[in-house]
């Protein structure tokens, strides 16, 4: 019997329910799409929320779901022509916490949800705040999980020169695993906090 193939190295893209234009451009981008293929990503599936896409020129689309779900899926060549990235893009996805157990990384905008998500699957994890947002809160998050070791974060600009070191580990090497979830915890903390042990 010949020996399982490895699975796919493959990067998931999320942006929310929000519109992040500015992360979901960059990530289409050709110079973005051949650092991928460069590092050997097989796989790219992009979680695009309320953004217009901008494919890049001469995309062949594979599939495309003509019942507005907003999921296609198309090659990228590198740099030689040759066979590159598998791209998938979807507006949204009901099953996101299986799109992150599937993945090899992450890049994710600073929302809370996708980010505990992805840390709590232990997936390396490089986080891009969403700096037009009201309150910048994302930035907040963001930097405070950078500062325990946690996370990495770039901005969209920065975004193609931190890949070579987050695909490669270099950049999350170090990262500290995220705590556990304690079940019950909250409990504890309420029925102390009125009395009912002590």
């Amino acid at each position: 019997m010949a020996p399982e193939a490895p699975p796919p190295r493959s990067l998931l893209i999320t942006v929310g329910s929000t519109l992040f234009e500015a992360l979901t451009t960059t990530c289409l981008s050709v110079p973005f799409l051949s650092a991928l293929a460069s590092a050997g990503v097989e796989d790219l599936v992009v979680q695009y929320g309320k953004a217009q896409l901008v494919l890049p020129p001469d995309v062949k689309v594979v599939k495309d779901e003509a019942d507005g779900s907003g999921e296609a899926v198309f090659r990228a060549s590198d740099a030689r022509g040759g066979v590159g990235v598998r791209v998938r893009v979807m507006r949204y996805t009901d099953d996101f916490e299986g799109e992150v157990k599937r993945a090899s990384w992450v890049i994710s905008h600073a929302g809370s949800g996708s980010i505990l998500t992805a840390l709590r699957a232990h997936k390396p994890l490089l986080v891009v705040p969403n700096t037009s947002l009201m309150d910048n809160h994302q930035a907040q998050l963001a930097l405070a999980l950078e500062s325990g070791g946690y996370l990495t974060v770039s901005t969209p600009e920065g975004l193609i020169d931190a890949l070579p070191a987050f695909l490669d580990g270099s950049s999350g090497s170090g990262h500290e695993p995220f705590p556990e979830v304690q079940q019950g915890r909250f409990a504890s903390i309420l029925d102390e906090t009125a009395g009912y042990i002590g």
